[in-house]
């Protein structure tokens, strides 16, 4: 098993050691635009007391910030599903050899077989 803290230390290393790039705390988005190519987004950065406003040109913006996320709400898309109020989170990868078809499909009907 692998906590949620353990999980975004290593997802954060992976992203600067395969991507060259860092996630910024602290750095909320405010809107996007989208071009052509590029989509510009338009930041505040919190640092102490200050607010510095920012503007970057990324190749792709990509939402991960959950049912409230300002991604998902700029965009106008809806939340389908639910939001859990859980106070400790765990992840881990499970494989369950053998398992019956109604019992996937029942807990995983979204998954695609390999």
């Amino acid at each position: 098993m692998l906590g949620q803290d353990h999980l975004e230390t290593i997802l954060r290393s992976a992203l600067e050691e395969n991507y060259s790039c860092r996630v910024e705390l602290g750095t909320e988005l405010k809107s996007f635009e989208q071009g052509v190519d590029r989509v510009s987004a338009h930041m505040i950065k919190h640092q102490g007391n200050q607010e510095i406003s920012e503007t970057a040109s990324f190749e792709w913006l990509v939402g991960t910030d959950g049912a409230r996320g300002v991604v998902r709400k700029l965009l106008g898309l809806e939340f389908l599903g639910e939001t859990r109020t859980v106070e400790n989170l765990i992840v881990g990868d499970i494989f369950v050899e053998e398992l019956d078809s109604k019992v996937s499909d029942q807990f995983f009907p979204l998954l695609e077989p390999t």
